[in-house]
């Protein structure tokens, strides 16, 4: 599955907290050692996953059209990310 293309997984049941709950994103951002500010979450639900990743802090990404590839995903990530002033490499 994708599990090979990130760093860290945190699954929801067994943290005890789930989306959109603010607190699911901050333990994240902690276990990953980067500030939520920091942080650019790519969700495909508005309520769950934008709503919560944005009341933690967040930079945020709705990702989910219908036939949408990873090559559409990464241009989305560079296009937000050339747009974001403070974001350094």
């Amino acid at each position: 599955g994708l599990s090979r293309f990130f760093a860290e997984i945190l699954i929801a049941g067994e943290v005890g907290v789930a989306k959109p709950d603010p607190e699911i994103f901050l333990l994240m951002s902690r276990k990953l050692n980067v500030p939520p500010e920091e942080c650019l979450f790519i969700g495909d639900s508005a309520y769950y996953d934008i709503t919560g990743a944005d009341s933690a802090g967040m930079k945020t990404v709705l990702y989910g059209a219908k036939g949408a590839d990873i090559q559409d995903l990464t241009r989305l990530v560079e296009n937000h990310l050339a747009q974001e002033p403070d974001v350094q490499d």
